[in-house]
């Protein structure tokens, strides 16, 4: 099978990962590294991917370093022949596939070549480093006559590509923002949230419960990407500011609200829901906010509690889910000063309730951040 595009993950490549496994308009992931991966498609709805920051078409591939340069130069050639004007150019290498201090070299070359075209070209560079995702959206490295390549080294192959999508870095930004929300509550990232809906593996269209919406920011997402949507929690302030918040969400993006099937003050323990639940992502309570890592004995109360809640809660949805149905829950995992996290047994937490587990080593936690989040996929068995 032939590589189609490149796809640059987030800060967290594993997570970015599995996202693009369980996203089927991506295609196979052929091959990865730490910072990029290789698929057989082009995906199709790029915009509801929240761990890749970059998608990128393949035009050309070696295995010679060498013949970089005279592949670039030919594929700018034909750029000349089809379009005019002033040309704006980007290069960014990752896994070495041009050592550093070759990546504005060859930039340099590319602009003498065109100028003697009668092609002027601005160059764009972030020293010897990867354009970042910021730098392609806002000088707008994405179609006409401007350009970021990207030139990937895998093994003993070299994939030259085009960027074609960028991460709408101002979008999520909006959407976070606008959020009313519960300062004492956890917030959970646009981002996160998009990725959570999507390792459901939820076909578009059909019903996604999160049973502790909180302000309703994994509702907004899930929305957004085409889904009828079911929340519930057992605070009703909370409820009520998830409430308002749908309300200016589907106005502001032209959502069907029927699509918003139902907002309950209910007890994810105990609470029978009135529609089909097809997919469940929901994060539950991180416990208190911390300045600073916390020993485990601090922790233990808030870990058990946590532990407490989960179980009771699967073993209620395990009697609403059908056969095949997907969770991806977030529940708290500390760090720790001498590396690692303290986290929740899942193995233990579902054990006997009808579920089999698909992924527990899923960390989402941002440096400096003294509660991170461990992503759970659970499937009804």
């Amino acid at each position: 099978m032939n590589p189609r595009s490149l796809a640059f993950l987030g800060r967290q490549p594993e997570i970015s990962l599995a996202e693009l496994g369980a996203t089927d308009s991506a295609g196979r992931i052929l091959e990865h590294d730490s910072q990029v991966a290789l698929l057989s498609g082009l995906p199709t709805t790029p915009d509801r991917l929240g761990g890749t920051v970059k998608l990128a078409e393949i035009f050309a591939t070696t295995d010679s370093a060498a013949a970089i340069e005279t592949l670039l130069s030919r594929y700018f050639l034909d750029v000349k022949e089809r379009q005019s004007g002033k040309i704006t150019l980007g290069i960014s290498s990752y896994g070495g596939g041009l050592p550093g201090g070759k990546v504005k070299a060859l930039g340099l070359l590319l602009k003498k070549s065109l100028k003697a075209g009668n092609r002027n070209t601005r160059l764009v560079f972030n020293n010897n480093l990867p354009l970042s995702p910021a730098q392609v959206f806002h000088n707008r490295l994405l179609g006409g006559n401007k350009f970021e390549i990207c030139v990937w080294r895998a093994k003993n192959r070299i994939y030259l590509a085009r960027t074609n999508w960028v991460q709408d870095i101002e979008a999520y930004s909006r959407r976070d923002m606008s959020r009313r929300r519960n300062l004492r509550a956890g917030i959970l990232p646009p981002k996160l949230a998009q990725i959570m809906v999507n390792l459901t593996r939820c076909p578009e269209g059909l019903t996604i419960l999160d049973p502790f919406c909180g302000n309703g920011g994994l509702l907004q997402e899930a929305l957004l990407s085409g889904y009828k949507v079911l929340g519930s929690d057992v605070d009703r302030n909370q409820l009520e500011i998830c409430a308002a918040n749908l309300r200016a969400f589907t106005e502001t993006w032209r959502i069907d609200q029927d699509r918003l099937l139902d907002l309950s003050v209910a007890d994810a323990a105990s609470h029978k829901w009135l529609y089909k639940i097809d997919g469940v992502a929901s994060e539950i309570d991180l416990g208190p906010p911390l300045g600073k890592p916390a020993s485990a004995k601090y922790i233990e109360p808030h870990r058990h509690r946590a532990a407490e809640l989960l179980r009771k809660s699967l073993a209620n949805l395990a009697k609403q889910l059908e056969t095949g149905s997907r969770l991806c829950l977030a529940v708290p995992a500390w760090p720790q000063k001498g590396g690692g996290y303290l986290k929740l047994d899942p193995v233990a937490c579902s054990a006997g309730l009808g579920y089999s587990l698909e992924d527990q080593d899923l960390i989402y936690c941002r440096p400096n951040q003294f509660v991170g989040r461990q992503l759970l996929i659970l499937k009804r068995i």
